[in-house]
């Protein structure tokens, strides 16, 4: 029996592929730099990150990947994100193939771009540039074909005011030239079609889609047809996945995929949530670690890596600070990594530097631009506070009684303490108490990081001018031993190694 969820934490709009024995996974990344995440596993079980597609700035820009939050007819607000969205995975003939859809906003408008990429090696992290092909839409896919034909499947948006349907193209892999298309719907869609994919079985073409949108009323069906181009007949029996109107520990259940293993043994791949984590913590997964291939694999920088590399040894990292703030749509001085589990623990210690008056810096979880809560310290005034901002819903609020640190202390400890309750702020200094015990600044209730949204959220280290400088600054914020410790887990997981 397996351990779901397989991924946990912010591990969007799965899509799987089995080559020689191992089973590869791609995931979105959105916003986040280095861009769509691959997993490794053998046995469907025990996970490993071993790269990312997307980890050149040359290959694209993220930099217009922006967060903005949408109210509902139903009074909620939606939380939504661009960038690197609804990957799909495939091989063939000796090639890996990711296709994926960016997108950004410019000027007043949402754009879209599709493309595909490619490597020989995926062990390797070497993946080519992008390859665009002219789609309007998103969650494109792949199909290979026995007679060598390809086709790219996805959501269609026929225009911004109506739900988008299901469309194919038969195109050349190599020019990304379209052969010719047509729409492909099944079926009326209940609230729009999203990652649609088509296998081939038996000489019988099967069209998979995710329908009900991405929330509460998301769900898996399927439809057949003798013909690729269709028409395609719906299974009687869908939805033939949905949590919907269930108690059911897992909910909105959607974009998925079907796979076979080396066994022919059928599985069903998909994005859902936990309703509620409170009813079962027992339940929730022991991660097993079986280590990764590149170092700092799991590191993250909002829309683009530094110009520097930020560690200057493998427990030392320094963050160039910006005048940009954590809100800032564009991005700031961050190094995150995602947090995989509800009990988790991050810590670092940040450096005391008295040559950088006018800087900031501190331990964050940040969703968004939107949606993010820090524990930071003034160099200049030695205040330590907690700052915790939800934008959506006009929140901006700074700790009431802040804390000062005495004059010769070079050196804070952070933490930020997660359950499935919310999250708590603290720091303590050498020197501080009989036994140098933490104190809190604050807590924030984990459904104030919550909303109808697309991603999960990360915890890193922030570094911010002060003194509203442009110039870029020679010493940056440094800090040392940046790490988590999964409530799960006898060892340190997400560690500046891995």
């Amino acid at each position: 029996m397996f351990r779901n969820p397989i991924v946990p934490g912010f591990a969007p709009d799965p899509s799987v592929v089995l080559f020689d024995g191992v089973f590869y996974l791609a995931t979105s990344s959105f916003y986040l730099f280095p861009g769509v995440v691959i997993y490794a596993s053998i046995d469907l079980e025990d996970w490993t990150h071993i790269g990312n597609v997307i980890n050149r700035s040359s290959q694209l820009s993220l930099r217009n990947a922006t967060t903005t939050a949408m109210p509902l007819d139903d009074g909620n607000v939606m939380v939504a994100s661009g960038g690197l969205v609804a990957p799909t995975i495939r091989y063939n003939n000796g090639t890996f193939y990711i296709v994926c859809t960016n997108c950004y906003h410019e000027v007043d408008n949402w754009q879209i771009d599709n493309f595909f990429i490619h490597t020989k090696d995926i062990w390797s992290n070497t993946w080519s540039d992008p390859v665009y092909f002219p789609f309007y839409g998103v969650d494109p896919s792949l199909l290979f074909d026995d007679d060598g034909r390809v086709y790219a499947q996805g959501s269609w948006m026929i225009d911004r005011m109506k739900q988008p349907s299901c469309t194919i193209k038969q195109f050349e892999i190599v020019t990304a030239q379209t052969v010719t298309e047509i729409d492909i719907t099944s079926s009326k869609p209940i609230s729009g079609i999203q990652g649609p994919h088509i296998y081939k079985k038996d000489g019988w073409y099967y069209l998979l889609v995710a329908e009900g949108g991405t929330f509460e009323h998301h769900m898996l069906s399927i439809a057949r047809a003798k013909n690729v181009w269709g028409p395609y007949e719906s299974c009687p029996h869908n939805p033939i996945m949905i949590a919907d109107g269930t108690d059911e520990y897992v909910q909105n259940m959607g974009h998925g995929e079907i796979f076979q293993d080396d066994d022919k043994t059928w599985h069903v791949l998909l994005a859902s949530t936990r309703e509620d984590v409170s009813i079962a913590k027992n339940r929730i997964p022991k991660n097993k670690k079986i280590g990764a291939i590149h170092p700092h694999v799991g590191n993250l920088y909002l829309h683009h890596p530094p110009t520097l590399d930020p560690y200057k040894t493998p427990s030392v990292i320094e963050l160039v600070p910006k005048s940009s703030s954590l809100s800032d749509p564009h991005g700031t001085a961050l190094l995150t990594r995602r947090q995989r589990s509800l009990d988790t623990t991050a810590t670092a210690t940040l450096v005391l530097n008295d040559a950088l008056p006018g800087i900031s810096a501190g331990l964050t979880v940040y969703k968004d631009p939107l949606r993010h809560a820090s524990i930071g310290i003034s160099i200049l005034t030695r205040v330590v506070s907690m700052h915790f901002v939800h934008k959506s819903k006009e929140y901006d609020v700074t700790a009431s009684q802040p804390h000062c640190i005495p004059t010769g202390v070079t050196k804070v400890h952070l933490r930020i303490t997660a359950s499935p309750d919310g999250y708590a702020f603290a720091f303590r200094y050498d020197g501080d108490g009989d036994d140098e015990e933490w104190s809190k600044v604050g807590e924030v209730d984990g459904a104030m990081m919550t909303a109808r949204d697309f991603t999960g959220a990360d915890l890193g280290v922030f570094a911010l001018r002060k003194d509203g400088g442009e110039q870029e600054v020679s010493q940056g914020a440094v800090f040392q031993d940046f790490e988590f410790r999964d409530a799960n887990e006898e060892e340190t997981v997400g560690d500046v190694s891995e």
